[in-house]
């Protein structure tokens, strides 16, 4: 064959790649698509070790499990496997915290650890740490706070399927590490699959908000594809409305009231203000509602999303006792 291959001239020989039949597979496939709805949110992906100290393992969590030590560890630092990734995000923000970088917006898709008796497991999760400023579009930036964590996982959850299936609850059972008042349980069909919240001042004297969702056990849950959502061609028109409510109202109770008053024309609606204070009836509260209007077909107009308002406003008015804030 040499022989023929020199007389015939190895450079006239075409050259071909070798035909492997593959067939695609589903492999990672889910976490591709959840890490490119992270980031197309405007959160940066970020990668961190595994192991922290004996003493960190059981922060952030009020979960009951022993910790997976480390036989020989080569440091004592770095002796104990995490169990909350909330841990390992927060070194990341205290690192970037320390070199005067304060507008931090992470998120890590990994694993925590963990051991039941003799029995040894891991749980693939997600996590997320938000402070400073959060860039919300071109040029447009603002201080995060809990509404604007909670529509990151909102957005998150409705993407993954769980739309209409999902509520934030006040825990009963509190981390030591978490803001009392500033923190939930991220609800999926009845059952707790992460928390959400502000960290305790005692652990940063800034602002530092984080969620955790268990994405091993989310899985399990029957539902469909990741879904995609057409933008329209056409412009949105924005609205605020305030309302004064009694304090002991959800700001959720009132977005499902104004979805369904609202009806199609409603594309998105987030709370962006709560007020109590001067100018505020004592016992009372001021919600601040950001309402985005969108159709399809053609640009609205002011004339078609007024009466949709008086029928929101009217409707609250009704359920709530609610009223128009001056």
């Amino acid at each position: 064959m040499k022989k023929y291959g020199r007389i015939y001239g190895v450079n006239n020989i075409e050259g071909r790649l070798p035909v492997v039949p593959t067939t695609p597979g589903n492999y990672d496939k889910n976490l591709r698509e959840i890490r490119n709805k992270m980031i197309s949110l405007g959160l940066n992906e970020t990668l961190s070790y595994i192991l922290i100290n004996d003493k960190e393992v059981h922060r952030f969590s009020k979960d009951e499990f022993e910790e997976v030590k480390l036989l020989d560890p080569m440091s004592e630092d770095r002796n104990t496997l995490r169990y909350s990734m909330i841990t390992s995000l927060f070194k990341i923000y205290e690192y970037n915290r320390d070199r005067e970088n304060k507008d931090v917006s992470i998120f890590e898709i990994g694993k925590g650890f963990y051991k039941h008796s003799d029995e040894y497991g891991e749980d693939l999760k997600i996590c997320a740490l938000m402070s400073g400023e959060f860039y919300q579009g071109i040029n447009t930036k603002k201080d995060v706070d809990f509404y604007i964590i909670k529509g990151i996982v909102e957005e998150l959850l409705n993407y993954m399927g769980y739309e209409n299936r999902y509520s934030f609850i006040k825990s009963m059972e509190i981390p030591d590490e978490f803001h009392p008042g500033q923190t939930a349980d991220i609800i999926v069909n009845g059952k707790k699959y992460g928390i959400i919240g502000l960290l305790h001042p005692e652990i940063s004297s800034s602002k530092v908000f984080v969620f955790e969702i268990n994405l091993s056990k989310l899985l399990e849950l029957k539902t469909g594809k990741m879904k995609y959502k057409d933008i329209s061609k056409f412009p949105s028109i924005k609205k605020d409305l305030a309302l004064v409510v009694d304090k002991n109202i959800e700001a959720k109770e009132i977005q499902n009231v104004i979805k369904k008053a609202a009806g199609s024309k409603l594309e998105k609606v987030e709370v962006f203000d709560v007020y109590v204070g001067k100018g505020i009836e004592e016992g009372k509260k001021s919600l601040a509602f950001s309402l985005t209007f969108t159709a399809f077909d053609k640009t609205l107009t002011d004339e078609e999303i007024n009466p949709i308002l008086e029928k929101i406003i009217e409707t609250c008015e009704k359920e709530f006792k609610a009223e128009l804030r001056k």
